[in-house]
């Protein structure tokens, strides 16, 4: 009978030894769980954070081009407005050094815009 003792807790002593080492495993599994569990949050977190950064450049980038839209407008207005300017003052030289043949002209164009424009019957 001191075999059938003996088998026997050795039965329990194997069980233990296994029950010990899945508990270690399971330690082991939860630990690693764990860490994964945070590394999502992580990766949720820096991929937040990239989203955020790259709504942020291209709004700069908008931004930027509005800017420099804006700025060529502005030099473009004033650059015509300067030329426009510059035509109004050389056709009033022209009409005062030139009076006779400025009336010629305008009574000239009058009569080709009458004859353009006016009805034939």
């Amino acid at each position: 009978m001191a075999s059938t003792t003996t088998n026997g807790s050795g039965v329990k002593a194997a069980a233990t030894e296994t029950e010990n080492e899945l508990a270690a495993v399971l330690r082991e599994l939860r630990g690693d769980l764990s860490s994964l569990r945070a590394d999502m949050e992580a990766l949720k977190s820096d991929g937040a954070g990239l989203g955020r950064a790259a709504v942020n450049t291209a709004k700069d980038a908008a931004e930027n081009a509005v800017t420099e839209v804006r700025a060529r407008t502005q030099h473009t207005v004033k650059t015509v407005e300067e030329d426009l300017a510059d035509v109004a003052h050389d056709i009033a030289a022209t009409v005062q050094r030139n009076p006779y043949t400025t009336i010629g002209v305008a009574v000239l164009g009058g009569m080709l815009l009458t004859n353009l424009f006016s009805k034939k019957d």
